[in-house]
C-alpha cells in the first residue's frame, strides 16, 4: 500500500492526478460556486464580478447577507433549527451539489485564513468530484491536494478554461531515501 492509502507508488498517483487533471480541463465550467468566509466578503464580491464580466454565472451570492447577525445571543438549539439557517444550509448544499459545475475556495492574498463552512462545501464538492480551484493563499493542508491552487486572477481564468493540462500543484511527498517502491 502506497502513501495515505493510496495504491501504487507516489509517481504512479502523480499520474493518475495529471491524468484526471487534463480530463477535467475538458469540461465546460460555467456555473461556479464561491466558498469563503465572511470575512473575505468583499474579495468574493469582486471576484464574483470579474468572473462574470469574462462569462460565468454565480448562481449563489452568500456574501450579501451575513444571516448570523442579529440571532447571537440565540442558543444553539434555537439557531439550528430556526429557519433562516435551514434555509441557508439548503440554499448552499444545492448550490454545491447540483448547481455549479466547479467551485472556488476564495482566499486571502496573503497570510492565511481558517474555514468551517467553506471547508464544508469544498468537501462536498469534491466528493461530487467536480473541480476545484482555490483563488489566493491556502493554509497548507494535505486535504488541498485535489484543489488547483491559483494565485492570479489570470491563473485562475486559464484553469477555469481548462489550459491548464498539469495535476494539482501540490504532489504526494517524495520517497525519496525513504526506502519506499519507486
Amino acid at each position: 500500500m502506497g502513501i495515505g492509502g493510496w495504491q501504487g507508488t507516489p509517481k504512479e498517483r502523480a499520474a493518475e492526478m495529471e491524468r484526471t487533471a487534463t480530463q477535467s480541463g475538458n469540461v465546460a465550467i460555467k456555473e461556479i460556486y464561491l466558498a469563503s468566509s465572511f470575512k473575505l466578503a468583499d474579495r468574493v464580491a469582486g471576484l464574483a464580478s470579474d468572473l462574470k464580466e469574462h462569462g460565468f454565472n454565480i448562481p449563489v451570492d452568500w456574501w450579501n447577507h451575513d444571516f448570523k447577525q442579529g440571532c447571537e445571543d440565540w442558543s444553539d438549539r434555537k439557531w439550528y433549527n430556526s429557519f433562516p439557517v435551514k434555509g441557508v444550509y439548503a440554499r448552499n448544499r444545492n448550490g454545491v451539489y447540483f448547481i455549479c459545475d466547479a467551485l472556488i475556495l476564495v482566499a486571502p492574498e496573503t497570510g492565511t485564513t481558517r474555514y468551517n463552512g467553506a471547508n464544508i462545501e469544498l468537501g462536498m464538492a469534491l466528493a461530487k468530484n467536480k473541480p476545484c480551484f482555490s483563488y489566493g493563499k491556502l493554509e497548507r493542508s494535505a486535504m488541498y491536494l485535489e484543489v488547483k491552487q491559483c494565485l492570479t486572477f489570470q491563473e485562475l481564468l486559464d484553469s477555469l478554461n481548462g489550459s491548464h493540462k498539469t495535476a494539482p500543484q501540490v504532489l504526494p511527498p517524495s520517497d525519496e531515501g525513504r526506502g519506499m517502491d519507486d
